[in-house]
């Protein structure tokens, strides 16, 4: 028998407290109203990312800052 590795991914909200998280990009849209989540597709897209591991998340987390969405869950 062998063990793999396996991570967990939490973002703490004050509100919330800590929450789980799986990196792909439904679930970072998910946090967004709909309006919102048109933006961020756009941004994601004219930039080709596709959010499906930590480093895209990033990548994807860093360009919604820079373009002033608010990244609050």
């Amino acid at each position: 028998m062998s063990y793999q590795l396996a991570y967990n991914y939490y973002l703490y909200n004050s509100k919330k407290g800590y929450e789980l998280i799986r990196l792909n990009q439904n679930s970072l849209l998910s946090n967004f109203d709909k309006l919102t989540q048109k933006l961020v597709k756009k941004i994601l897209r004219k930039n080709n990312v596709r959010v499906t591991d930590e480093r895209s998340f990033v990548i994807a987390w860093n360009l919604l800052k820079e373009n002033g969405i608010i990244v609050n869950f």
